[in-house]
């Protein structure tokens, strides 16, 4: 335990890791104030407050006549555009409880015709799981005033991951690199602790920076939301977020698949530090890990703002070098079943495994590397 804060100790003592913070910190503020509309955002809790709610017959026809008025030559006004918020919300979960039933229809003759045959194949499996998934979460029963969890949520998809992603790289880049220019490292692993403890220690101490930079920030994002907007809703299915999951295999309620995204994020990230902590035991210019650490996660992010094509080298790049992956979590809630050795497995569940390899594998190679490593 020793160890582990003295290793702490090193990590938060940098300057640039608080000066990095500050920035992400006042940088999100920023754009949040920017893009904050109090006015607009209390007019909508007004119309959602008397329109929302459970989904009545009385509040459909309401909502299309709103969607259906003509167009008006003015500006549209705060009144109109929250009107429009709360009928858009309504005809859109009315749509889907349409896509719904006929969804049941379809997929009611499709078990039927699967369940004749003997030898079911692992893309049928996966087809007859989806299903299943889709009668899980249903459609939206409710509209509710949900602007707070959805600037939740999808804080760590738009800026979060590179914002933990770069800290990670920034904090950890150091660990190993400064004890070799230093020339620490030949009274570090000649210390009665063992090369073995102390490798141990640097990486409980990365775990643990990963998790609290990870946690600050999701606290500084919920805390902005909660208090502007509010965290009404909170309980709600999360196919109720419309905008950002009217295909979700998520059955859940909002706060869970938060907390599940959080949870992932925080995995993410301590697996990418260790990632950088493997390039830190290989050169004593701290310079190195950070640059490889940020090219490995910015790499899946300039490929698709540049629209590159995904000709095969890309594609295998982009299939190897998953970190920012493991970070954004854009598919977290994605209800396809994937074809894993034979057995139908979603996908959260599978991207879960993935992680985990990538992980061990960074782990034993960092071991590796620091097990052979000659002390001069």
């Amino acid at each position: 335990m020793q160890l582990i804060k003295y290793e702490l100790y090193k990590i938060f003592s940098q300057k640039v890791v608080y000066i990095a913070l500050s920035v992400f910190i006042l940088f999100y503020c920023l754009h949040f104030f920017g893009a904050l509309n109090v006015a607009l955002e209390k007019k909508k809790k007004l119309f959602y407050e008397q329109f929302g709610g459970n989904i009545t017959e009385e509040k459909i026809a309401w909502a299309r006549q709103v969607l259906e008025a003509p167009p008006r030559k003015q500006p549209m006004n705060e009144d109109l555009i929250a009107q429009n918020s709360v009928a858009t919300d309504i005809v859109n979960a009315v749509n889907l409880k349409e896509q719904y039933e006929q969804f049941l229809k379809e997929s009611a003759k499709k078990v039927e015709r699967l369940k004749g045959k003997e030898n079911v194949s692992a893309l049928q499996k996966a087809e007859l799981k989806e299903i299943e998934v889709w009668k899980k979460v249903e459609y939206p029963k409710s509209v509710y005033y949900l602007n707070g969890w959805k600037n939740i949520i999808q804080y760590m998809n738009e800026v979060g991951y590179f914002f933990v992603g770069a800290l990670t790289i920034l904090g950890l880049s150091n660990v190993f690199s400064h004890e070799y220019s230093t020339r620490m490292d030949s009274l570090i692993f000649s210390s009665r602790y063992g090369r073995r403890k102390i490798v141990l220690a640097k990486i409980a101490a990365a775990a643990v920076f990963c998790t609290v930079i990870n946690a600050l920030l999701a606290c500084v994002v919920f805390s902005l939301n909660g208090y502007c907007y509010g965290l009404s809703g909170w309980n709600q299915p999360l196919v109720t977020l419309l905008d950002l999951f009217s295909s979700t295999g998520f059955d859940g309620p909002i706060w869970a698949f938060y907390l599940k995204q959080q949870l992932y994020a925080t995995l993410g990230c301590i697996i990418l530090g260790i990632f950088v902590l493997l390039l830190s035991s290989r050169t004593k210019l701290s310079i190195v890990p950070a640059f490889i650490g940020g090219v490995v996660l910015i790499f899946p992010v300039v490929i698709e703002m540049a629209n590159i094509p995904l000709v095969m080298p890309v594609k295998l790049l982009l299939d190897i070098l998953r970190f920012t992956d493991f970070i954004k979590l854009n598919h977290l809630d994605n209800y396809h079943f994937l074809n894993f050795f034979g057995f139908p497995l979603q996908y959260g569940w599978y991207l879960l495994i993935i992680m985990l390899t990538y992980g061990f594998i960074s782990l034993l190679l960092l071991m590796f590397s620091i097990k052979k490593r000659q002390v001069i």
